[in-house]
């Protein structure tokens, strides 16, 4: 009888044993079993160098090492300071890859973010953004990091490959020539006014990179007035600037600010003074490396006024000067001085006055 019941609680430790093992087993399945796991990996690449405001692509390829598919997995990069222009502009799947598009992806100046519907094991994406590469108000290179992640309830094999970073270095060099030429070339004499000063201006950007934000500069002044006589007789004359024309190659902003100068008047004088200045500043938004911009207008001076006598103005000069200027809030290097200006000269010369009785 003693066996007996020992048996029986044997057989009450073994069954309730067996529980205890499909409990934990089941338990460990249910936990374990059906969780998912995948190892994202992504890689970023661009240019090594660019100019300033070139134009300059990224490419995201996206990766599922498995050991499961995955479904909405997202990405995020966080762009460069002073990107412009960013787009989307394609998008290659591969392995049974599906491509994010409309509503899954989100791209602006500073933000390129989305989500990829499927992902499956040895899936790939491969995205191609483009965009215009930032003015060097910062630096002369700029980097940052793309990164992938697993949608929830999936875990991530290896966190380390969720990054990629690419470093790019920023060219900043520049070099413009300014050009300047006037019609007539020759001397005036006072007999011979009202005559007319046709001017061409020209600014070109022979790179190597983009000259976004510089001013460019134009101004007429009168100057070394030379007088003989002992008399009081002083000379006025009426002058208009008109016929302002820009031209710009396609790519680079045009201006379009003019002289404003009409129906005014100037005494020669021997030192500076100016009466032409143009509107500033005169910042060109968008410079492309080898554009040109071009600037013609005419300067009409007419027979001077002259009150007084016993007094000749001998000669006297008209100058004309452009040039540029890059502003202290951007980094660009001029990397050659000796065309930086474009100056001409007309001389005015033998105006007589009375003689005083």
């Amino acid at each position: 009888m003693k066996n007996l019941t020992h048996f029986i609680v044997f057989r009450i430790l073994i069954k309730k044993l067996r529980v205890g093992i499909l409990f934990t087993f089941l338990s460990f399945i249910l936990i374990n079993g059906f969780s998912q796991s995948a190892d994202l990996i992504i890689q970023k690449t661009g240019p090594n160098q660019v100019y300033v405001g070139q134009s300059m692509q990224y490419t995201f390829v996206i990766t599922n090492n498995g050991p499961n598919d995955v479904t909405n997995a997202t990405w995020n990069d966080n762009l460069p300071t002073g990107m412009t222009n960013v787009t989307f502009v394609s998008c290659t799947a591969l392995g049974g890859a599906v491509c994010p598009s409309g509503g899954s992806i989100s791209i602006s100046n500073t933000n390129f973010s989305g989500t990829i519907p499927f992902l499956p094991v040895n899936g790939t994406i491969t995205m191609v953004i483009e965009m215009r590469a930032p003015a060097p108000a910062n630096g002369t290179s700029f980097s940052n990091t793309a990164t992938v992640s697993v949608p929830s309830g999936v875990t991530e094999v290896d966190p380390t490959t969720n990054t990629s970073t690419w470093n790019t270095t920023l060219i900043t060099k520049i070099d413009i020539s300014v050009q300047k030429t006037v019609t007539p070339i020759t001397s005036i004499g006072c007999g011979d006014l009202a005559d007319t000063l046709e001017y061409t201006v020209l600014w070109v950007n022979n790179g190597p990179s983009a000259a976004n934000g510089v001013s460019i500069l134009d101004y007429i002044d009168t100057r070394n007035a030379v007088y003989s006589g002992g008399g009081n007789a002083s000379y006025s004359f009426p002058y208009d600037i008109f016929g302002e024309t820009w031209y710009s190659s396609s790519g680079t902003s045009t201006p379009s600010w003019q002289f404003g100068q009409s129906g005014l008047t100037f005494t020669p004088q021997g030192n500076l003074q100016y009466i032409g200045l143009a509107g500033f500043p005169n910042d060109i938004a968008v410079w492309e490396p080898g554009d040109t911009i071009r600037l013609n207008y005419k300067l009409a001076i007419q027979a001077p006024t002259i009150s007084g006598c016993g007094r000749n103005l001998d000669s006297f000069n008209i100058n004309n000067q452009a040039y540029f200027s890059i502003p202290n809030t951007i980094q660009l290097q001029d990397t050659n001085v000796n065309n930086d200006g474009g100056s001409v000269v007309n001389r005015i010369r033998l105006c007589a006055a009375m003689e005083c009785p």
